[in-house]
């Protein structure tokens, strides 16, 4: 658990657990010099949750509602066992009360394809799934679907990527992807792409931003992954739309070195400063992934997990305007995901 306000030091620790597919965090002790954290912490006492018979592998939130997606196909009521026969079918993606944790029985959805990524609209009229698969309720969609968050129907919207998105940044008029696709609307666009999103005052839903795109470089292979991909696994568009940070396993955006962060001109994929990245090492040696960019207005947050030797698996805190480091945390320990909340940095590794 970290401090987020200026350079508050490493106060303790914070666990996470995934139960049953779904996360929780749990808040740990902390050192009596930053004590006054504690009224900011939140509770370690379990949720009453529904649980899933795979993984999830993307949460996302809006009107009350979590939203899951990942590798499950089954979901169940809290403190029943796989065996009970009270478990629902739910492929790859569910919907929850968030006060309650209860089932939201409305929320009805049949992909054919596990679902990497889950983002909502700012507006939070719409929810943005990505993962691997070509149709949801029989409908033909590429790896990209949008369901309209007011009934739970399924839009029109089909960017209609040909491979698995991992993926996706949401804004106002466009929606930002990446993954191992190599075209976008049958149009050449290797790694990463935009499309305008749904409502856009820019363009036509679904179809192709022209003017954005980006090369991206994967590390060599390694012992520990033979064909390792340039994708990016995380995205985040600044709160002045100026950026959109990515993170991956890439070693270089645009011919310029990165250790799997970049910061690119949302308008042009043009690469931008990012200082920061100087604390990270470039993937030469090892098969380093980024894992999470989150925002709390003011800084980025970033994450990492990697594959000895000399991988990257710290978290840092930067300026989200000029990209600055503000501090700097480079621990071992492969971390996997981090929230802000209530001025509280949580993450999920196993730091040590």
């Amino acid at each position: 658990m970290l401090g987020v306000a200026g350079r508050r030091t490493l106060a303790g620790t914070a666990a996470a657990l995934l139960t049953g597919g779904l996360l929780a965090a749990i808040a740990m002790p902390v050192a009596p010099a930053v004590a006054a954290a504690n009224d900011q912490t939140l509770s370690g006492t379990p949720s009453s949750m529904w649980q899933t018979n795979q993984p999830v592998d993307a949460l996302a939130t809006a009107n009350g509602v979590v939203f899951a997606g990942g590798r499950f196909t089954q979901v169940r009521p809290p403190g029943t066992s796989a065996s009970s026969g009270q478990a629902v079918s739910r492929t790859y993606l569910a919907a929850f009360n968030a006060s309650t944790g209860a089932l939201i029985t409305s929320f009805n959805f049949t992909l054919n394809g596990r679902v990497y990524d889950l983002k909502v609209s700012p507006n939070g009229q719409t929810l943005y799934v990505a993962g691997s698969f070509s149709s949801v309720n029989g409908s033909a969609r590429g790896r990209v679907a949008a369901i309209n968050l007011s009934n739970y129907t399924l839009t029109s919207f089909n960017p209609n990527a040909n491979r698995v998105v991992t993926a996706l940044a949401p804004t106002a008029n466009r929606l930002y992807l990446s993954g191992d696709f190599t075209t976008v609307r049958g149009t050449s666009k290797p790694t990463i792409g935009a499309v305008y999103a749904v409502g856009s005052a820019e363009g036509t839903a679904g179809n192709l931003v022209t003017s954005f795109g980006a090369t991206m470089v994967a590390p060599p292979p390694s012992q520990f992954t033979a064909s390792p991909s340039p994708r990016a696994l995380t995205m985040l568009v600044s709160p002045n739309g100026q950026r959109l940070l990515i993170g991956g396993g890439f070693t270089q955006v645009n011919g310029s070195s990165t250790g799997g962060v970049a910061s690119l001109d949302p308008n042009t994929g043009a690469v931008q400063s990012w200082p920061a990245n100087a604390s990270q090492p470039i993937n030469t040696n090892c098969s380093g992934r980024t894992r999470a960019i989150i925002t709390d207005g003011t800084y980025a947050y970033v994450t990492a997990e990697g594959d000895p030797p000399g991988c990257y698996e710290g978290t840092y805190a930067a300026n989200i305007a000029t990209g600055q480091m503000v501090w700097n945390s480079p621990c071992l320990g492969a971390s996997q995901g981090i929230a802000v909340m209530r001025g509280v940095l949580y993450k999920g590794s196993h730091q040590h």
